[in-house]
């Protein structure tokens, strides 16, 4: 239903409901690839920047929609993902829209203490 939505209005597909959005550090690109794959082989349907954000767009408009569009918020946690200024971002924009959160950590050695405090929080 949704593809057949997205397909008569396309200017609506970043809005399209997906299961998960996945929030990463670009250095855990492959890790994200796999966990991508793993969730495709389970039937959930995620949304991933390199897959859905055509050339054209603001890039942060089609971000923003994706995390509305999604029912949970994966945020891989990393050292690197963890020092982001955008997957801050991306974790505050997904509270501001009561999201479920499903923090993964991929790789340790980050500071706790720098950790938003939502991804902490059971919900």
């Amino acid at each position: 239903m949704v593809d057949l939505f997205c397909e008569e209005f396309p200017e609506y597909s970043a809005i399209a409901m997906t299961d998960v959005f996945i929030s990463y550090s670009r250095k855990d690109k492959a890790f994200v690839q796999v966990l991508n794959q793993a969730l495709a082989n389970s039937k959930y349907d995620a949304w991933v920047d390199w897959e859905n954000i055509p050339l054209t767009a603001d890039w942060w408009e089609e971000i923003k929609a994706g995390i509305e569009g999604a029912d949970t918020f994966i945020f891989v946690i990393s050292p690197d993902s963890i020092a982001s200024k955008v997957c801050g971002q991306e974790i505050d924009h997904a509270v501001e829209n009561n999201k479920r959160l499903l923090p993964i950590v991929y790789r340790e050695g980050f500071d706790m203490s720098l950790v938003r405090p939502a991804l902490g929080k059971h919900n």
